[in-house]
């Protein structure tokens, strides 16, 4: 995925939305403008927020203004090292894992950040049927709260990537909102972060404004600016014209036209390991029929070169197979006719797209 910006966007604003900055400035070695407090970032997004729950999924729109509304336990760089937030520091002894909170955390209702606001969140995972209980169910025996700042996380077997699950699911809710909203938490989120929500018109506009209760260092920005706009060209255009300071998913077809503005700046994707694929559902038709599935893997097998489409994919990888997730595919993306009857999930191995 690729973003742009206005060249007036601060660094600083931009990190509190999570955005990696590789430049800022026409070119790599050119400084970054100086960061100075207040005033609003908009920013253009693809599609809307899905929810506000941390026990949801919902997409990666959903992900980063989640990422703004609440704090995690421990974060993951994009060095892969695991930092503390909410979290300051952790030990493992076999099976279980015992964690020192951060003191002195407020939710943004006012309410107290304790080991029971901790113990609270995964015992609700582990006994409810939400999206992210499956995150943990496996693994996840029970917690414990012991004192009102240190929680014990019992596994079910020594788990080296403990922290890795944690960094990526351990955002933290208000037990209060909980018991005020119930469902309805996905729309009225309480966290520890940064930002607070304000307003939210769905399929219009979020408004986030900055928590000043907020534990770290504040916020450059006074609020941010959610505003789905489903159409890239009319999210670089808003952009062109400063209507909004931040756009992602831009169309490489707007994308030398934008390298051109002098009051653009470009932030490229760089690698990684994340994968998106394009799934079937072999229960219904017409993928119930092999053909069908052959044709469509066939159909793009060995086409996606960069050279055809600039900007938008990279070469794909052969498929990892696991007798687990239903018919197999060769090397060739083809699917093997073996594999017995269909069942729901198939894989293909078309990764890369941006």
């Amino acid at each position: 995925m690729r973003s742009v910006l206005r060249r007036a966007v601060a660094a600083g604003a931009l990190a509190m939305l999570g955005v990696s900055l590789p430049f800022i400035g026409g070119s790599a070695g050119q400084a970054a403008p100086a960061a100075h407090r207040g005033g609003t970032l908009v920013y253009a997004a693809a599609g809307d927020v899905d929810n506000f729950d941390p026990a949801l999924r919902g997409g990666t729109i959903s992900a980063a203004a989640k990422d703004l509304v609440y704090g995690s336990l421990v974060k993951e760089l994009p060095t892969q090292a695991i930092v503390p937030d909410l979290a300051v520091s952790w030990k493992a002894d076999g099976t279980v894992w015992t964690v020192a909170l951060r003191r002195g955390v407020k939710f943004q209702d006012g309410t107290p950040f304790t080991a029971q606001a901790v113990k609270d969140h995964y015992d609700r995972l582990l006994t409810q049927n939400l999206q992210r209980s499956s995150d943990w169910r496996g693994s996840l025996d029970r917690v414990e709260a012991p004192d009102d700042y240190t929680v014990r996380f019992h596994t079910k077997f020594p788990d080296p990537y403990f922290l890795q699950q944690m960094a990526a699911s351990s955002q933290i809710e208000s037990p209060d909102a909980v018991k005020k909203y119930g469902r309805d938490l996905a729309r009225n989120p309480v966290g520890t972060g940064p930002f607070r929500l304000k307003e939210w018109t769905p399929d219009v506009r979020i408004v986030l404004v900055r928590h000043d209760d907020y534990w770290g260092d504040k916020s450059y920005l006074d609020q941010v600016v959610i505003r789905p706009v489903p159409e890239a060209g009319a999210r670089a255009i808003a952009l062109e014209s400063g209507d909004v300071q931040l756009a992602d998913l831009i169309s490489p077809e707007d994308m030398p036209r934008l390298r051109r503005d002098p009051g653009v700046v470009v932030l490229d994707a760089k690698p990684t390991t994340r994968q998106l694929a394009v799934g079937m559902n072999n229960t219904k038709p017409p993928f119930t029929d092999l053909r069908v599935r052959q044709a469509l893997n066939y159909a793009v097998w060995g086409r996606q070169s960069p050279a055809q489409c600039p900007g938008r994919i990279r070469p794909t990888l052969d498929t990892i197979y696991n007798p687990r997730w239903g018919p197999s595919f060769t090397s060739r993306g083809t699917e093997s006719s073996a594999a017995g009857p269909p069942i729901p999930c198939s894989y293909t191995g078309v990764y890369g797209f941006r």
